[in-house]
């Protein structure tokens, strides 16, 4: 049979969220928690951090809550301030993005700064997509290497932190959507003010300073948790902490053993006296620590990335220990691929992953401003059109999709061909492909 635009499920898959046929956006928190106790809400929820940039491909204005918002390497969102129009504007254009893209949360980070105001210039570069400037951590040499340094370091207090983000969020949120509460960064923040070189020398040559810098950074993190659980408004916290790269873990596991996880384990039991939910960001291979991540108990592990990980074997050694997010792979097919190859991995994930719970669909990552309207819409629409609950996906589906991504352009074509504007995308398909 020939498949006709007008009867190919991509076209579905790129139907506006008014569409009749499509359910009608509507948050529900319930959603996520009952998928953390893995059994089957209405639908497998989305989870995703969305640039400001692609939220303004979507709609003409944007939000920015999850992602960015000026941070430095310290972790600090820039001073604001909740009585300022623009903050509560970009809350409410976050929420409003996220209702109509069938989220059921925003993130909302408050505002701290461990480098005390310092910013190394050097270390501040343009992005190669949209030209805002990024600052990157000092792998050398940081502003604490000694004892002396450290004690002259000017610390944040928990009268430092500024949670107007929270504060408008709390505000702001409708009945049935939830703020995640975003903020860990105890090994990073560690590492960061060290440098990477200067810190893995630290490990053996000055451990007691290693130790006293993980006792600085966690008490007051812990402390801005404490407070986080206090809103109504927060169902959970994300704690980010990016412990490994690609093909494996930065520091050896026994360093996250001795100096991190009994920290996050502090972390997970605050959350659960709360009746509150733990999600963990942590980017790269962490194969190595999967017994202790599932000992400490967490409830969300965010991304499974597919350049690291295979989510299906992930699966298998978690076995319901963990509800895991994710993991359509930000290079192919969501940057590189077209709306056909998206929505077939799309349905593949609910089909392999969705049954049973515990699996909250998105990105790899993130979904970053050099994504294409047409192909985040193709993953979001696909989600929410086939994850519904109980999840049955004929294989005559999955073989219309094979079929449609197997003929259909690919984004890099276009990049070659007609975007000249933007050849960093062409050398970073290169890179991505020897």
């Amino acid at each position: 049979m020939v498949v006709t635009p007008e009867r190919s499920i991509l076209s579905r898959a790129l139907r506006p969220f008014t569409n009749s046929a499509m359910p009608q956006p509507e948050p529900n928190w319930d959603r996520i928690v009952t998928t953390c106790r893995f059994e089957e809400p209405d639908r497998v929820p989305l989870m995703d951090i969305v640039t400001p940039g692609l939220q303004r491909k979507l709609t003409d204005r944007s939000g920015g809550t999850g992602y960015g918002l000026g941070a430095t390497r310290g972790g600090s969102f820039g001073r604001l301030d909740e009585a300022q129009s623009p903050l509560q504007e970009m809350i409410q254009n976050e929420i409003d993005f996220r209702i109509s893209h069938h989220y059921d949360f925003i993130f909302a980070a408050p505002d701290v700064d461990f480098h005390g105001g310092h910013v190394d210039d050097s270390l501040i570069t343009a992005d190669v997509y949209s030209g805002e400037s990024r600052q990157w951590a000092n792998l050398h040499s940081g502003l604490i290497t000694s004892w002396e340094e450290f004690e002259e370091h000017p610390w944040p207090t928990p009268a430092d932190v500024n949670y107007a983000m929270l504060d408008t969020a709390e505000r702001l949120v409708p009945d049935g959507m939830k703020v995640i509460g975003a903020r860990g960064h105890i090994f990073t923040d560690v590492w960061e003010l060290m440098g990477m070189e200067a810190f893995a020398f630290a490990l053996y040559d000055e451990a007691e300073l290693v130790e006293a810098l993980f006792n600085k950074v966690a008490e007051l993190v812990l402390n801005i948790l404490e407070t986080l659980l206090d809103y109504d408004s927060v169902g959970a916290i994300r704690f980010n902490d990016d412990l490994g790269f690609k093909t494996g873990l930065l520091m050896p596991p026994w360093v996250y053993r001795k100096w991190l996880f009994p920290r996050m384990r502090e972390a997970v039991e605050m959350c659960h006296d709360r009746n509150k939910l733990f999600l963990y960001h942590c980017d790269g291979d962490i194969s190595e620590v999967w017994d202790d991540l599932m000992d400490l108990d967490i409830d969300i592990m965010h991304p499974i990335d597919p350049s690291s990980l295979d989510i299906r074997q992930v699966r298998r050694i978690t076995n319901g220990r963990l509800a895991l997010c994710g993991n359509i792979s930000q290079a192919f097919p969501l940057a590189f691929g077209s709306p056909a190859d998206v929505r077939l991995e799309t349905l593949r994930l609910l089909r392999d992953i969705g049954p049973s719970g515990g699996y909250l669909l998105g990105s790899g990552h993130s979904c970053q401003d050099y994504l294409t309207a047409e192909n985040y819409l193709a993953m979001v629409n696909t989600a929410v059109e086939f994850g519904t609950y109980p999840i049955d996906i004929p294989d005559s589906v999955i073989r219309e999709a094979e079929a449609e991504a197997e003929r259909s352009p690919k984004h890099f074509d276009l990049t070659y061909g007609n975007m000249p504007e933007q050849p960093q995308l062409a050398r970073f398909y290169d890179r991505m492909m020897t």
